[in-house]
Formats: C-alpha cells, sequence, structure tokens
C-alpha cells in the first residue's frame, strides 16, 4: 500500500470515529498539493479555515473545559496532606 492510499485510509478512518462520537467528520480532511501548487495550498487552507469557522467550537473541547473545571473542585474541596 502506497504512503498516499495509508494516508487516505487513515483519515476516513478518523471521520467515522469522529461521526461516532457526534463530532463533525468534516473537520479532518486531506487534500494533496505540490510544492509547486502554493496557490492551491493557499486556496486550500483558506476553505477548511472556513469551514472550520463555520462549523464552530469543537463539542470535544467544550467536554474537555468541563472536565477541567471538575478536577479544579476536586482538587480544592480535597482535604490536604500535612507532611511529618
Amino acid at each position: 500500500m502506497t504512503g498516499s492510499k495509508h494516508s487516505i485510509r487513515n483519515v476516513e478512518y478518523v471521520q467515522k470515529v469522529l461521526k461516532s462520537v457526534g463530532v463533525e467528520p468534516e473537520r479532518v480532511q486531506m487534500h494533496f498539493c505540490s510544492a509547486a501548487e502554493g496557490q492551491k495550498f493557499q486556496t486550500t487552507v483558506k476553505e477548511m479555515a472556513k469551514k472550520i469557522a463555520e462549523l464552530g467550537k469543537s463539542p470535544l473541547k467544550e467536554f474537555a473545559e468541563q472536565e477541567k473545571k471538575k478536577k479544579k473542585k476536586k482538587s480544592k474541596s480535597a482535604p490536604k496532606k500535612k507532611n511529618k
């Protein structure tokens, strides 16, 4: 299997995993362009940035932030151990 085909398979797998956990699979994409295709690269990056902006904040990020807050609350309320 070539590197490109392997990469495509990996991206498709990640998209399926994202979809299964409720995250838009469009957040992960793969595009091909050579070093000689600077304009194509620039256009692709701008389109991808626009798409991400349209999708908004990742639901996983919000979940991670909530978990972080929970851990902080637990660590603040837990009794501190004294060193002997």
